[in-house]
């Protein structure tokens, strides 16, 4: 919207618009009256973008969006997207499976998809007995997996219901680095507008991670802190992206939540339009 409209509108507008003309008129706002909303204030069709990113199931093109105000996700240094530098980013190596400890019992509850875990072998539920032939905890299970590299081998034994089973798992890597939003090196004057900053604030080497950047606020607040403001309501649980749930829960006005300005009020009636 914001790079639409030339920094001039943002997400602001788009609420200030619906609280003046479906809240304070007692009325309730479908997807639809969402979406022509956005176009309204951004001067422009967004049917494309709600229809891969809100409605659809797209990956979410953060970078795409971000750089519109001058800023770019990124981790380990890497531009998320983008190529890394000369310095390999760290890596460390990676199982896969979520562990829990439930008194002397370590039992997987969750294996990611496309991880060694899930190509090896190994499911939720499977009560982990050893590592490498040494009995384990959840601590030392993931002290001895911080020791090995990725692409090291490790032989880990499991009770599967009454069935003692070995599976010899080849680790993977993850990056071991924070994602963190952060101004772009070389960005224009439109682009450092439209992100609420001044021109001569980013001169020079500016390389301070943003957590809250001013003028970029509604857009990227659920990047930030993973929850959409006024409702209290965890998006994670909702959809991967948290942006996209964003969006997703402001155009489905869910369950008569009016979200206006930082407050939330909430009505059975959602016939009213």
């Amino acid at each position: 919207m914001k790079t639409r409209s030339n920094g001039a509108k943002s997400l602001d507008d788009v609420m200030r618009y619906l609280y003046d003309e479906f809240y304070k008129k007692g009325r309730n706002y479908t997807p639809q009256d969402f979406q022509k909303t956005c176009e309204l204030i951004a001067g422009a069709s967004l049917d494309e973008f709600f229809s891969r990113y809100v409605r659809g199931r797209d990956e979410f093109q953060y970078n795409e969006i971000l750089a519109g105000a001058g800023l770019q996700l990124e981790q380990g240094g890497i531009p998320i997207g983008g190529s890394g530098p000369d310095t390999p980013v760290r890596v460390k190596a990676f199982v896969g499976a979520d562990l829990e400890q439930t008194g002397d019992r370590l039992l997987i509850t969750h294996v990611r998809a496309g991880t060694s875990a899930y190509e090896q072998g190994l499911n939720a539920n499977d009560q982990i007995v050893a590592l490498d032939g040494a009995r384990v905890t959840k601590e030392t299970f993931d002290a001895r997996i911080a020791e090995k590299k990725p692409g090291d081998t490790v032989r880990v034994t499991v009770f599967r219901f009454d069935d003692l089973r070995t599976f010899d798992i080849r680790l993977g890597s993850r990056v071991d680095a924070p994602f963190r939003i952060v101004p772009i090196a070389q960005a224009s004057d439109e682009q450092i507008i439209a992100g609420g900053r001044s021109v001569a604030q980013t001169t020079g080497n500016d390389r301070e991670t943003i957590q809250h950047p001013e003028g970029v606020r509604a857009q990227t607040a659920s990047l930030c802190s993973g929850t959409l403001p006024g409702c209290g309501q965890s998006l994670a649980s909702y959809r991967r992206s948290p942006l996209r749930s964003d969006l997703r829960l402001l155009s489905r006005n869910p369950a008569g939540c009016k979200v206006f300005a930082g407050k939330s009020t909430t009505s059975n009636d959602t016939t009213k339009n």
